[in-house]
């Protein structure tokens, strides 16, 4: 499952961070990212470990924490170099462990991966216990039998949940197997807590630029992987300069109609004047 971590907006309106030079912030991001890999402490590796991660020299790492260290962003344990420790400001406070629902949904796939059951049909059969002699001919027997064979057992069908008709209506038509999408709702059986951070998530995938280019995972993927749990993919952007499409086709027509109006008056105008024609040579005759 893909790691994540906490950033929060107020970063556009905090001093210490809009103060740094450009370069120097996406070091510091990059850095929160190593601290993310390490665990909860949100310690961070040695330099050279950092100047591999970030693609410097070992001594712009020196510099590049120096920096970040006296603008706050950056705690240092211990004063010698070789035993000191680096941590990302108060991490511990702004990445809370609740942050991740992936160990309520192990724990709740354990407790049910014992007791998985799939839907069944049972298809009754009715057994002949009659033992009495058939002394009819055999042209009676050969006519049962046929009609027998012919006869179609009725097709299995499955029951789905309200829960995952309402999942299935939500989800992108035509991405995906009901059937097998199903099963996996099955195994996972979740509960109405976990039902809302399903289709929460679903709604914010719904949304993504990615999605709304068609790039759409099979449902039985969605679910099976539990990608409502990672975060979804940027949303769309909004349209340049508020124009649709139409409108800017319309704006670009417009213009095109002009600079045709333009050429027609400038050829209608050498059309009418005949005091001078210029010949291929160069020459001007009157």
């Amino acid at each position: 499952m893909m790691q994540w971590f906490r950033f929060y907006n107020e970063v556009l309106d905090d001093p210490k961070v809009q103060k740094l030079h450009p370069a120097l912030f996406k070091h510091w991001v990059n850095l929160l990212c190593l601290a993310s890999e390490l665990g909860d402490a949100g310690d961070l590796p040695d330099d050279n470990a950092i100047a591999f991660r970030l693609r410097v020299r070992t001594t712009e790492v020196r510099r590049i924490i120096d920096q970040l260290v006296a603008a706050g962003l950056l705690d240092v344990c211990g004063n010698d170099a070789e035993s000191r420790t680096l941590s990302a400001h108060n991490w511990q406070g702004r990445q809370r462990s609740s942050d991740s629902s992936s160990s309520r949904v192990a724990r709740h796939r354990a407790g049910n991966r014992e007791n998985v059951t799939l839907p069944e049909t049972q298809v009754s059969r009715t057994v002949d216990t009659d033992t009495d002699t058939d002394t009819d001919t055999d042209t009676d027997t050969d006519t049962e039998d046929a009609k027998a064979s012919n006869v179609a057992l009725p097709k299995k069908q499955t029951s789905y949940s309200a829960e995952f008709e309402e999942f299935w209506k939500a989800y992108p038509s035509g991405y995906g197997s009901k059937k097998e999408t199903f099963k996996r709702w099955q195994i996972l059986k979740p509960d109405a807590e976990l039902c809302g951070e399903i289709m929460q998530g679903l709604a914010a995938w719904k949304a993504s630029d990615r999605w709304a280019s068609g790039f759409i995972k099979a449902a039985e993927v969605w679910i099976g992987q539990e990608l409502w749990a990672n975060p979804a993919p940027p949303a769309r952007p909004a349209q340049s300069n508020g124009r649709s499409k139409e409108g800017r086709l319309s704006a670009f027509e417009e213009t095109q109609a002009s600079i045709d109006e333009v050429f027609g008056r400038i050829n209608g105008t050498h059309q009418e004047t005949d005091e001078f024609v210029f010949e291929t040579t160069g020459r001007v005759n009157q």
